[in-house]
């Protein structure tokens, strides 16, 4: 049991050392391609990558939707809530998969028959927790009333702080992860400890 867990140790710390390696690989190109010699910023359009800029602007233009911080309680109850988030996820630029983008506005329209009506309070729940604790039971709830999709979980919480959260597509993540050696599986599998990884 001892030996299994040390070789589970060590994997990890291989996975994590290819992966910091794969980073500073990439800045250095970065840096060599436009002649920068300043901090590494994506919301910057000057650079090579500024296409991931949209990002950042769905992520704005989500959260204006939302409106999240004006949220109360009583918002639960009344619809607004649902009707700030399925404003947000038309903002979205391919971040969700629109089959996934179709499930998620069904479990959030109290007139589809795939309605959860604790579709509301799980997303109070993403938008006002704080802290880690909170976020990961937040997350860990949202999984089980919207279901274990990346696309639409990530993206929620990319919304709430794109500082902190990234959107996540399974398939590209884990083909740009196993491109550097790293073996990571995420399809069907979303929940705090695989996400925040």
């Amino acid at each position: 049991m001892i030996n299994k867990a040390h070789d589970v140790y060590d994997k990890h710390c291989a996975h994590d050392a290819k992966l910091i390696l794969m980073i500073f690989r990439f800045i250095a190109f970065i840096k060599t391609r436009e002649g920068v010699s300043h901090t590494l910023d994506f919301q910057d359009d000057s650079f090579y990558f500024a296409n991931e800029n949209y990002k950042s602007k769905t992520a704005k233009a989500a959260r204006e939707a939302l409106q999240y911080e004006n949220w109360t309680e009583e918002w639960i109850s009344d619809g607004r809530i649902l009707d700030c988030v399925r404003k947000a996820v038309k903002c979205d630029e391919n971040l969700i998969y629109l089959i996934q983008r179709t499930a998620l506005l069904h479990k959030i329209d109290p007139d589809h028959s795939d309605y959860n009506p604790q579709a509301a309070r799980v997303l109070y729940d993403i938008y006002k927790s704080e802290g880690a604790g909170a976020e990961a039971a937040a997350l860990d709830e949202a999984v089980g009333v919207l279901g274990r999709y990346y696309d639409i979980i990530s993206y929620l919480f990319f919304i709430k702080d794109p500082k902190r959260f990234l959107p996540v597509s399974p398939g590209n993540f884990e083909n740009s992860l196993e491109s550097v050696g790293i073996k990571h599986d995420l399809s069907d599998q979303c929940s705090w400890e695989k996400y925040h990884k």
